[in-house]
């Protein structure tokens, strides 16, 4: 280590490394002020010991998805390492008490990810709701968290500008309404899966938290229009938007939001009760669209798609599974409109053919991920546009294209991409589709 006692910033993230390692670093390399320790299963408490007796600088720590770290750990940490500011505890085996102890010993903690920590309850909220400095929380899966905890954090961190209570099903409308009345900086909240919130709490938002940028509701069932069309009158700045299938959302917040919400650039509409005649519209006035989910819109044609190739040149990611009423016609024109598209997923879509498939071989060479599954109509003709035409392609799902047989697979083979066999639906033991999953540098 004597060559890098000048280290200041490492990310070590994934690495088979052990407390050992720790403690040598803790040893040699003492200017630290950022480590990245994601995922890494072999450090244990006596390294986060060697850690937080070493590392007297350190500002940001990630221990995300290290499941041996406990509170025995992160106590330690609160009592030696008081500058941090930017703490990551995903997925590690802490509870409340690892975060009554964190908001006393690191009180200018500003960022705390908790995401899949689900032994936290609101006794943990209220010890957070004491670090006035606190701006961006994660609780994304802590269940037993409540509209309790929610009323205390939006009392004590004014601060807040992003909260991911995601999967808190606990939480209702009086924690959202409390959030907009205490945290009007907010600019990223995601409630993905949170079934009690209803318009009442959206419109709240729209009236208070005129910042949001960065929206969730996916699969809140009782989000409506109402909501929508609250928020593209009150939240223009907004260009992320999950309203992903919440299914009493209709052309109605669309057009609202085409008119409203013009920086939109990740909007997610999958299985939404829409038709094209708003998605016409979002092309003309959402043109700086970059990701757009329309899974399961099965009333989409290719007079929407088409309309999105003309306005929308700037998309790359774009979901189109299960409409099936998407044709060659649809492929064709982004391949010549949007011929910036990295990801595209056509999956189900039983009307396409190869042609699709040479057209975007021709028209999209930036293609990372092709979604084809269960395009029946897809064959070994196709194949040759598929290993030549998308050099960056990583990942082709090609499940349940009954007529590529073994002769289609082996050209893809030679062009050094590398194959999974993935069980079709309806399968028996000897019944398999083919995924392509990376290609061999």
């Amino acid at each position: 280590m004597g060559k890098f006692t000048q280290l200041i910033a490492l990310d070590l993230s994934g690495c088979n490394i052990t407390d050992a390692s720790i403690h040598a670093l803790s040893k040699g390399c003492t200017h630290l002020t950022t480590l990245g320790l994601s995922g890494c299963q072999k450090i244990t408490g006596a390294g986060v010991l060697a850690l937080s007796n070493g590392f007297k600088k350190l500002t940001t720590l990630d221990l995300s998805f290290s499941e041996k770290i406990t509170d025995a750990s992160v106590i330690a940490l609160s009592k030696g390492c008081k500058q941090l500011t930017t703490l990551d505890l995903s997925s590690c085996n802490i509870t409340d008490a690892s975060v009554i102890k964190l908001s006393i010993g690191c009180p200018s903690l500003t960022s705390l990810g908790l995401r899949w920590c689900s032994k936290m309850t609101d006794v943990s909220v209220l010890a957070l709701s004491r670090c006035p400095k606190l701006t961006t929380l994660n609780l994304y899966n802590c269940d037993q968290i409540t509209d309790a905890g929610v009323i205390e954090l939006s009392q004590g961190c004014k601060q807040l500008t992003t909260l991911d209570v995601s999967w808190c099903k606990k939480i209702t409308d009086a924690g959202v309404h409390a959030l907009s009345n205490g945290c009007p900086k907010l600019t990223t909240l995601k409630l993905l899966f949170c079934n009690k919130i209803t318009d009442a709490s959206v419109i709240a938002l729209s009236n208070r938290c005129k910042q949001l940028t960065n929206l969730g509701f996916i699969f809140c069932f009782n989000i409506t229009d109402a909501s929508v069309i609250a928020l593209s009158n009150g939240c223009p700045q907004l260009n992320t938007l999950n309203l992903g299938h919440c299914n009493k959302i209709t052309d109605a917040s669309v057009f609202a939001l085409s008119k409203g919400c013009t920086k939109l650039t990740d909007l997610d509409l999958a299985g939404c009760n829409i038709t094209d005649a708003s998605v016409v519209a979002l092309s003309k006035g959402s043109t700086q669209l970059a990701d757009l989910y329309l899974g399961g819109c099965d009333k989409i044609t290719d007079a929407s798609v088409i309309a999105l190739s003309k306005g929308c040149p700037q998309l790359n990611t774009l979901n189109l599974s299960h409409c099936n009423k998407i044709t060659d016609a649809s492929v064709i024109a982004l391949s010549k409109g949007c011929t910036k598209l990295t990801t595209i997923n056509i999956r189900d879509c039983d009307k396409i053919t190869g042609a699709s498939v040479i057209a975007l071989s021709k028209g999209c060479p930036q293609l990372t991920a092709v979604g084809l599954r269960g395009c029946d109509k897809i064959t070994n003709t196709s194949v040759v546009a598929l290993s030549n035409g998308f050099p960056k392609l990583k990942e082709l799902d090609l499940i349940d294209c009954d007529n590529i047989t073994d002769a289609g697979v082996n050209v893809l083979r030679q062009s050094r991409l590398t194959i999974r066999r993935g069980v079709r639906r309806n399968s028996t033991s000897d019944n398999y589709g083919w995924i392509l999953m990376t290609r061999d540098r």
